[in-house]
């Protein structure tokens, strides 16, 4: 499965935090960091992207 395929099923699981952002949103999200004339450091974003807190994972590979 391509990296977005398994990221927006896991968005849509039950897994994933209660109201983070869904692949579309955050899409235009990363695009709005990426294309910003300042330095938006992880530390900042991450709790937007997730809605606060942080996900754990049992591993790198979901």
């Amino acid at each position: 499965m391509v990296d977005i395929e398994r990221l927006d099923t896991f968005l849509m699981s039950d897994d994933s935090p209660e109201n983070c952002m869904q692949i579309s949103d955050l899409d235009g999200f990363l695009t709005g960091i990426l294309c910003s004339p300042d330095l938006i450091m992880p530390s900042e974003w991450f709790p937007i992207v997730w809605n606060d807190p942080l996900p754990t994972f049992t591993d790198e590979g979901m």
